[in-house]
């Protein structure tokens, strides 16, 4: 029998409270997995648990294998203000304060997000033909593309 219709006449046997349903040996040996089973998971939690206890002594990054926190990179939020001649004048960006990452196996860099902004026409600069713009805004505004550092990444840069 599988090990599926041996747990179905388990569990049948249980209900019923009749172990005759089931029968003896294939019970037992269905028991005993059922107990390997558990013995075996209980180890893998005891593996598990015994890096991320609250009080533990040992260091995050010597249990073995990365956990999410290892990955983590600190950065700072920041308004940058891009002057009177940008629309919009301020824009929110992130600062990475952290160098090292991963037990300092990787660096933390700043991921940046090309942002199109506005900017006032200079006195003699030439026109471009910007479509997306109003008639009346083509004449004193320019479409500029700035990097924003926009998050702090832990990687190989």
């Amino acid at each position: 029998m599988q090990v599926f219709e041996l747990s179905v006449l388990a569990a049948i046997a249980v209900l019923f409270n009749n172990p005759a349903i089931a029968k003896p040996t294939e019970l037992q040996s269905h028991q005993n997995e059922i107990k390997r089973t558990i013995q075996s998971n209980l180890a893998t939690s005891r593996l598990y648990l015994q890096g991320h206890t609250s009080n533990r002594t040992v260091p995050e990054s010597d249990a073995g294998y990365p956990l999410p926190t290892d990955w983590h990179c600190l950065s700072l939020t920041r308004w940058r203000d891009l002057g009177e001649n940008y629309y919009p004048r301020f824009i929110k960006q992130e600062l990475c304060t952290s160098r090292q990452c991963y037990n300092d196996f990787y660096t933390c860099f700043p991921q940046y997000y090309p942002l199109t902004v506005l900017r006032k026409r200079r006195d003699n600069e030439e026109s471009r033909e910007e479509t997306a713009l109003p008639l009346q805004l083509r004449e004193m505004w320019v479409f500029e593309v700035i990097e924003v550092p926009v998050a702090c990444m832990c990687g190989t840069g």
